[in-house]
């Protein structure tokens, strides 16, 4: 089918007639009323000064989802050309942002959906809460560097009636490594009197499965990060080699964090009648080498 003139037109005069008419865009700032800059009883409504207007001029009612309401911030608003001609924030003005006056620069960005992730209450739950784990607390955490080299994040706390501030730190473990078949915990805190951090080993046993390894004892005067395991290894894993031992929800005092039971020397083994109480020794065997049992058939231990 051959294209004419008509045809051109008449693709031109329907663009034409549905192409969204230009909208009307002015300059400003977020203006404070008797303490905000949210509209009371009108949601996701903001008070809005005109550059152009003078100081003392009411300022307008806009509509707002796009940006933080901060007192000072210049925005950019649209006007639609349409009824019900509704004026709404759309953006940042950046060209006119004053470090100096406002205050997170950084964030200004970020649009308002904190309440959609709030978990308040049962009864104040936002459409999108954040349930947040232990693992995900940064405060006093310990992870992984690098290697053996672990780092334990910054935390605030309270001593002797004041409040101190702890940067973090990295923390080499490699002289509390046990030598090859041997394993152990070792223990980081935070000395609550020096603001940094210190470590403490647990007993050394044999590197084995049927064989518990003990915590350390915890220090007094300390806020406990992780226990963290060593074995002659040369990269600690998150996973498997990291206890967090941050007391969020526990009292958290001096006292020991070994199990009731410690072999005695490399070859006892751990016998228990109840699962709780275990008793170390080794076993008691016969000229042939074969282990000996009571009546009972439970093991015989020296």
């Amino acid at each position: 089918m051959a294209v004419t003139i008509q045809n051109v037109a008449d693709k031109l005069n329907e663009k034409i007639a549905t192409r969204e008419a230009a909208k009307i865009v002015t300059i400003g700032y977020l203006k404070e009323i008797d303490g905000t800059v949210a509209v009371p009883r009108r949601p996701n409504y903001v008070y809005f000064q005109e550059w152009a207007q003078p100081e003392s001029s009411p300022p307008a009612v806009v509509f707002n989802v796009a940006v933080p309401p901060i007192k000072d911030l210049p925005v950019v608003v649209s006007t639609t050309p349409t009824p019900p001609f509704k004026r709404e924030v759309i953006g940042i003005y950046h060209d006119g942002i004053n470090a100096n006056l406002i205050d997170n620069i950084g964030q200004l960005n970020v649009p308002l959906h904190g309440q959609t992730h709030q978990y308040v209450s049962e009864n104040n739950i936002g459409h999108d809460p954040v349930l947040v784990w232990q693992a995900a607390l940064q405060l006093l955490k310990t992870s992984i560097s690098s290697g053996v080299t672990v780092k334990t994040e910054a935390l605030v706390y309270h001593h002797d009636q004041e409040y101190y501030f702890f940067s973090g730190a990295e923390t080499d473990l490699t002289s509390y490594m046990p030598s090859v078949g041997l394993a152990c915990y070792v223990l980081l805190y935070l000395d609550i009197t020096t603001g940094a951090i210190g470590v403490t080993a647990g007993t050394t046993v044999l590197d084995s499965p049927a064989i518990p390894v003990p915590l350390p004892t915890l220090v007094t005067d300390t806020i406990p990060s992780a226990f963290v395991k060593l074995y002659n290894q040369t990269t600690i894993s998150l996973a498997d080699d990291i206890i967090d031992a941050r007391a969020f929800l526990t009292l958290g005092s001096s006292g020991t964090a070994s199990p009731p039971y410690t072999p005695n020397q490399i070859g006892d083994i751990l016998i228990s009648e109840d699962g709780v109480t275990f008793i170390a020794g080794q076993p008691l065997v016969d000229a042939m080498g074969e282990i000996i049992v009571d009546a009972n058939g439970h093991l015989v231990i020296m």
